[in-house]
């Protein structure tokens, strides 16, 4: 199986920089505990502090999945700090993820699926 880039493209609310980041530290640990597979979560925020890009890697459709459970939990709680603008994916995630965020790109959300993992490699450890 090959191996899935999801990234997010979010607005930073209004005055919630700071939240936003006080949310992403306190979640962060339990992404990385509850989501073993999840090789990557890795939140950037734009200079203006007015956008936030949060990278995910996964190993495989599987581990997408998987990544997935749970979402609108978290998605509920980001919310009041961002407004998601968009979804890019880079891979083929299963039916159900596509479906799910075929869903959430509703209102003016993008989602650009990029399917074709040409070749490549993805160096785990420094």
């Amino acid at each position: 199986m090959d191996p899935i880039v999801f990234i997010t493209h979010s607005r930073v609310r209004d005055g919630q920089l700071g939240a936003l980041r006080a949310f992403l530290a306190d979640g962060v640990p339990g992404i990385e505990r509850d989501k073993p597979r999840t090789l990557a979560f890795l939140p950037y925020v734009d200079d203006a502090g007015a956008e936030v890009t949060i990278v995910h890697v996964f190993a495989d459709a599987p581990s997408m999945a998987a990544h997935f459970q749970g979402l609108r939990e978290r998605m509920a709680g980001a919310a009041p700090h961002i407004e998601t603008i968009g979804y890019e994916v880079y891979g083929k995630p299963d039916t159900d993820v596509l479906g799910m965020l075929a869903w959430l790109a509703k209102d003016g959300v993008t989602l650009r699926v990029t399917p074709d993992f040409a070749t490549g490699y993805l160096r785990l450890g420094r």
